[in-house]
């Protein structure tokens, strides 16, 4: 199968079909290093899965990505999550509504 589809991709670029590709080879450089990394990580969690098991729990929580964006929005834009607030969204909200809606 792989070796019908590496053939069918060779033959593919050689037909004249006025496509052409110019490959980022900076983007290549980098996805192989990422690919090497990834595969090294895999062999280390495999030779030994005790010494690792916190990076585990991390990368099953999603390396708690949205939690610290959740704590950097808020702290870059601080939402005001008063009772105070909510009334005073509650009482805009109420405003802005047509009289039919508000029966």
């Amino acid at each position: 199968m792989v070796a019908a589809l590496t053939t069918a991709m060779v033959l593919g670029h050689a037909l004249p079909l006025g496509a052409a590709d110019a490959p980022s080879h900076a983007g290549g450089w980098v996805a192989l290093a990422g690919m090497a990394v990834m595969y090294a990580l895999l062999v280390a969690v495999q030779l030994c899965p005790q010494r690792l098991a916190g990076w585990r729990r991390w990368s099953y929580a999603g390396f708690y990505v949205d939690e610290f964006y959740t704590r950097v929005a808020l702290w870059l834009w601080p939402a005001h999550w008063t009772p105070e607030a909510r009334r005073r969204a509650q009482a805009q909200g109420s405003a802005m509504q047509p009289a039919s809606a508000a029966r």
